[in-house]
């Protein structure tokens, strides 16, 4: 079960009716198909206002100056499976380019899912490159990596775009996964709406899943800023609501 949950945050290449197979065994105990259901919502909405959690990177555009970082924590809300899941992650720039992030995903407060780890390397304003890992702190979880490569251009003061392209399943067993995610961002003073798909390709069996990204992040000054949005299956239609306050410093 662990295992299950754990790989279900670290990997957003499940549609939702993918999601709603594996789970199907726990259908009999209510309290862990929730839990289970709302694992997969996370994976699927965990980004908020800068790219998702397809790959578990913070997002598409360049890090933060050496010395900065940003701690942010949040609540998603799948409406298809009802079920609602906790979001932590926090980033630090420890020299000039290089980020190092945590990640951390709860469906309730009985269970306490891994740990991810990542990092970002930007050599330029434009080309960056990641890897985040999954930790196997609890007993049947496997170390996983994701690598992969950031390309971000901001066109005008008014429209910026970032993107990822990444490799999921790498190192365990199955198929390996193409994770492209697109983010176009709109800032209007201190509003920034965004949109942007997160596509899954299979590199094996399975189908391609397309999840719509969009919502806004507001700066209410230097050190808070606040997001809301939603993501949108296409595959089965369903949609998860999300909430973020963040923290600079």
């Amino acid at each position: 079960m662990k295992k299950l949950l754990a790989a279900a945050v670290f990997f957003a290449a499940f549609t939702q009716a993918q999601a709603q197979a594996e789970c199907a065994a726990l259908a009999s105990m209510p309290d862990l198909y929730q839990a289970c259901m709302a694992a997969y919502a996370s994976a699927a909405a965990g980004g908020g206002g800068g790219g998702g959690f397809a790959a578990k990177s913070w997002d598409y555009f360049p890090v933060k100056d050496a010395g900065k970082g940003e701690a942010k924590a949040g609540i998603l809300y799948n409406l298809d499976a009802e079920a609602m899941a906790l979001s932590v992650k926090a980033r630090y720039s420890v020299i000039q380019g290089l980020e190092l992030a945590v990640f951390w995903d709860t469906p309730t407060e009985d269970i306490l899912l891994n740990f991810s780890v990542g990092a970002r390397y930007w050599i330029n304003e434009n080309l960056g490159f990641f890897a985040t890992g999954l930790l196997p702190i609890e007993e049947g979880v496997e170390f996983d990596l994701a690598p992969g490569v950031q390309y971000s251009m901001k066109v005008s003061d008014a429209f910026e775009f970032g993107s990822q392209l990444a490799l999921l399943n790498l190192l365990n067993d199955g198929d390996m996964w193409l994770s492209v995610g697109l983010e176009a961002d709109f800032p209007l003073g201190a509003l920034t709406p965004y949109v942007g798909p997160d596509i899954s390709i299979p590199l094996g069996d399975g189908d391609i899943g397309i999840d719509i990204n969009a919502g806004v992040t507001f700066a209410i000054n230097e050190t808070f800023a606040v997001d809301a949005g939603i993501v949108y299956a296409t595959e089965p239609g369903a949609l998860t609501i999300l909430a973020n306050v963040g923290v600079s410093f």
